[in-house]
C-alpha cells in the first residue's frame, strides 16, 4: 500500500506541476496575440500561479525551487511594468508600438547612402501604439526614388531641397501632410519641392547625395534654397552608433582635420531561421527586452565635431554646385534628455555660419507641451498642424523673406 500511495502522491505532483506551468503558458501565448504590453500581464499570470504552486504543493525541494523562481519573475514583471507605464523618452518609443508596412521590402540597397526606397512604389504604413491603431496612411514614391510632391512647377518662383530622415519624409503622415507638400501648397504651387528625407537618414546622407551628383540628376530646376531638418540623433548616426544604417556613408576627420569618405558601416547582416525570426517578433514585445537590443552608446564630443564638419561640408558644395542657393537649417529637440545636445547643435550652427531656425522658437507653446505637435507621447514625429505652421515660416521667414533680400 505504501508504494502505491507514493506512486500516486508523485502522479498527483506531476499533473499539479503540470498546470502550474501550462495555464501561465496558455494565458502568456493568449497575452502575445492580444494585450499591449503582454509581459506584464503574463508575468502577474505567472506570479500567481507560482504562489498557488508555494502553497499548493508540499515537496519542501519543490516549494524552494517555486520561492527562488517567484523572486525572478516579480524583478521580472516589476521591470516590465516599469517600462511599460513610466518610461518617457526614445526608450518609450521602441516599447510603446510596432509599424507594419504593405510592402514590407519597399527599401533596397544603395551603393551611395546605403538605402533609398523603391521607385514609383505605394507603402501602406500602419502603426499600432499600446494596441492601438496611431495612424494608417500612404507613403507614394515617385519615379525618382523621392517621396512625391506635386510637379513639375512651370516658371517656378523658387525651387527648394529639402533633406533629411523620417522628419522630412513624413513618417506617420500622408503624402499631402510632409513639411515639403505643405510649403508647396502654402506658396501656391509656385515653388518647385523636392523631398530628399528618407527614414534613419542623417547629414552623411546629405552629403553622399550631393557629392555624387545624385541631387543634380534628380531635381529639374536651379535651386534657391537647401533646407536640412537636422535632430540631436544624428550625431549618433554619423558616427554609426547606432542599431540599424547598414552600409551608409561612413565618414571621417583624418589627422590634418580633412573630412573623408572611409567606407560604409557595415553592421554585418544577420539571417535567422523563421522559428528564430517569429521567436524575436514575440520578444520584441518585451521592454526588457528592446532596452537591451537597442541600447546606444553616448555620443562624444568628436561625433559632434564629425557631425558639425559633414553639416557644413554639404553646405558648401551645395554652394559650389549651386552658386545662388541659401542652405538653412530647423533643428529640432525631439526627445526629454537631449537638452544639452540640442544646445551644443544649436551654438556649433552658428559658430559655422549656417542660418539656424529652432523648432521651439517656430510652434507656439513647444517647450511647455509639445503633445499637439508630435503623433503621440511616445513618438515625436512632428504632426500635420506641425508642419503646417513650419511650411508657413519656411515661405515666409526663409524663402519670400530671402528672395526681398536678394532684391
Amino acid at each position: 500500500m505504501t508504494d502505491g500511495t507514493e506512486k500516486g502522491s508523485k502522479h498527483l505532483h506531476i499533473v499539479q506541476l503540470a498546470l502550474l506551468f501550462l495555464v501561465p503558458l496558455a494565458f502568456l501565448v493568449i497575452a502575445l496575440k492580444f494585450l499591449s504590453r503582454p509581459f506584464v500581464w503574463a508575468g502577474l499570470a505567472w506570479i500567481g500561479a507560482l504562489i498557488g504552486g508555494i502553497f499548493c504543493l508540499h515537496a519542501p525541494r519543490l516549494k524552494v525551487l517555486l520561492f527562488n523562481l517567484l523572486f525572478v519573475v516579480i524583478v521580472f514583471t516589476a521591470g516590465e511594468a516599469y517600462l511599460a507605464f513610466f518610461v518617457r523618452g526614445p526608450a518609450e518609443y521602441y516599447l510603446a508600438s510596432s509599424v507594419v508596412t504593405e510592402p514590407n521590402d519597399w527599401f533596397v540597397q544603395d551603393d551611395v547612402v546605403g538605402w533609398v526606397p523603391k521607385k514609383n512604389t505605394r507603402v501602406r504604413a500602419t502603426k499600432f501604439e499600446y494596441g492601438k491603431t496611431l495612424y494608417d496612411v500612404i507613403y507614394t514614391i515617385d519615379s525618382t526614388g523621392l517621396r512625391t510632391i506635386p510637379g513639375p512647377v512651370s516658371n517656378p518662383v523658387a525651387c527648394v531641397l529639402f533633406f533629411g530622415d523620417s522628419f522630412t519624409f513624413g513618417e506617420g503622415l500622408q503624402d499631402t501632410e510632409t513639411l515639403p507638400y505643405q510649403v508647396w501648397k502654402r506658396s501656391g504651387g509656385k515653388y518647385q519641392i523636392y523631398n530628399f528625407g528618407v527614414g534613419g537618414y542623417g547629414p552623411h546622407q546629405m552629403l553622399s547625395q550631393l557629392e555624387s551628383g545624385g541631387v543634380r540628376q534628380i531635381i529639374g530646376c536651379r535651386p534657391d534654397y537647401a533646407v536640412y531638418t537636422a535632430v540631436p540623433d544624428h550625431v549618433a548616426r554619423v558616427a554609426g552608433k547606432i542599431p540599424y544604417g547598414n552600409h551608409a556613408p561612413h565618414y571621417q576627420i583624418d589627422p590634418n582635420g580633412d573630412l573623408r569618405l572611409s567606407g560604409y558601416f557595415e553592421k554585418g547582416t544577420k539571417t535567422h531561421s523563421l522559428l528564430v525570426t517569429k521567436l524575436l517578433n514575440q520578444m520584441s514585445k518585451s521592454g526588457i527586452y528592446k532596452i537591451v537590443s537597442s541600447r546606444q552608446p553616448r555620443t562624444s564630443q568628436e561625433d559632434v565635431r564629425l557631425f558639425l564638419a559633414i553639416v557644413k561640408r554639404s553646405k558648401d558644395l551645395a554652394e559650389q554646385h549651386f552658386p545662388d542657393i541659401r542652405f538653412h537649417i530647423i533643428l529640432w529637440e525631439s526627445w526629454d534628455g537631449e537638452q544639452e545636445l540640442y544646445r551644443t547643435l544649436a551654438d556649433g550652427f552658428r559658430q559655422i555660419g549656417i542660418p539656424t531656425h529652432l523648432v521651439p522658437d517656430i510652434l507656439p507653446g513647444y517647450t511647455l507641451g509639445p503633445s499637439k505637435y508630435v503623433l503621440s507621447r511616445s513618438d515625436r514625429h512632428p504632426s500635420a498642424l506641425s508642419n503646417s505652421i513650419l511650411a508657413d515660416y519656411v515661405v515666409v521667414r526663409i524663402v519670400s523673406a530671402g528672395q526681398t533680400g536678394r532684391d
